[in-house]
């Protein structure tokens, strides 16, 4: 049996029977790809039950926290407007109340990442029980159940102990309310769906850090601080890769550049040459307001010297102590490049 063709007059063969075979494998296929996209779109992150905890609100646990939250965890450093034509970026809108604009591309994120209201406000965190305030910050996933991106660097907060997550929130239940409705995160697909799989729930209490123990408190420290994520280099996947820990060399552009984060290994040739007295002095040295001059944004700095400015000196000494004890790695890093 032949079929003619009107449009060029030519005959064709009629399609084998197994064309039919094929064209219901196709729709299989089709409903597969469907349910996996389904499942992709529909896949909740790992996450526990909020943690039934209430902050102290004593003014000793508020003024811990307010410590951690503006010199060691560097919280205000993205949820609160900052002044890019000055050194440091500091501050130029109320502390903690999130900001208006999102970081996207020009930051080198796979869609746009928004820093939202950390006040008792409208629009903050005034209808969030402390459980889940503290299951944000350390395990990655919001009121509703929703995961956080990544850049909330909440696998570093894990290791945050009871007494300071609870300190911290402490500290952010007692800031001015500010009544604001921050821009939402968006985050392009398949990204969206793989950062699903990046909040690690919690199995019980966190011990505080042997601060008797400089070693251990300043591991403790560059952790919640965020030095090795920023300090080590990453893959095109922005994965650590390994041997590299401390070394530097990781590209930070934004508005303040493009910047490579320093080599923090004991390398006495391309890593941390200071003494012990030198490296709190570089910090401390950030606490004169007379630092924050007005500088081209494309010259600013990516490093929160002005957070870590007023450190206590116990806790950078620490910092030093831990630094001391990475491997060396011998990498030359062009902290500026052109």
């Amino acid at each position: 049996m032949t079929k003619t063709s009107v449009s060029s007059g030519t005959e064709t063969k009629a399609p084998p029977k197994k064309a039919g075979k094929l064209k219901w494998v196709g729709i299989g296929l089709g409903a597969l790809i469907g349910a996996a996209a389904l499942f992709m779109a529909t896949k909740s992150p790992a996450a526990r039950p909020a943690p039934d905890l209430k902050a102290d609100s004593t003014p000793a646990a508020v003024e811990r926290g307010q410590y951690l939250f503006e010199h060691q965890l560097g919280c205000g450093e993205c949820h609160t407007e900052r002044d890019w034509t000055r050194y440091g970026g500091p501050a130029k809108g109320a502390l903690g109340g999130g900001t208006a604009s999102c970081w996207g591309e020009g930051y080198g994120l796979p869609g746009e990442v928004c820093f939202p209201n950390l006040t008792s406000g409208k629009g903050g965190l005034k209808d969030w029980s402390d459980g889940e305030i503290a299951r944000a910050i350390r395990e990655g996933v919001d009121k509703d159940g929703q995961v956080l991106f990544p850049l909330m660097p909440y696998e570093n907060y894990q290791v945050l102990s009871d007494a300071d997550v609870t300190a911290v929130i402490a500290y952010l239940r007692s800031l001015p309310p500010v009544d604001a409705e921050r821009p939402k995160t968006h985050i392009d697909f398949p990204v969206s769906f793989f950062i699903k799989f990046a909040p690690k729930p919690l199995s019980g209490p966190v011990p505080e850090p042997n601060r008797g123990d400089p070693i251990a408190l300043g591991k403790y420290l560059t952790t919640v601080a965020g030095c090795q994520s920023c300090h080590s280099q990453v893959d095109k996947e922005h994965q650590p890769i390994p041997g590299f820990e401390f070394a530097g060399g990781q590209l930070f552009a934004g508005p303040w550049g493009k910047v490579r984060s320093a080599n923090l290994t004991p390398d006495p040739e391309t890593g941390l040459n200071l003494s012990e007295a030198q490296f709190v002095q570089k910090f401390t040295s950030h606490a004169d307001p007379s630092v924050q001059r007005a500088v081209d944004p494309a010259q600013n700095t990516a490093m929160p010297w002005l957070a870590y400015s007023k450190m206590r000196e116990p806790d950078l000494k620490a910092i030093y102590a831990f630094l001391k004890t990475v491997k060396p790695v011998k990498n030359q890093v062009e902290t500026r490049p052109q």
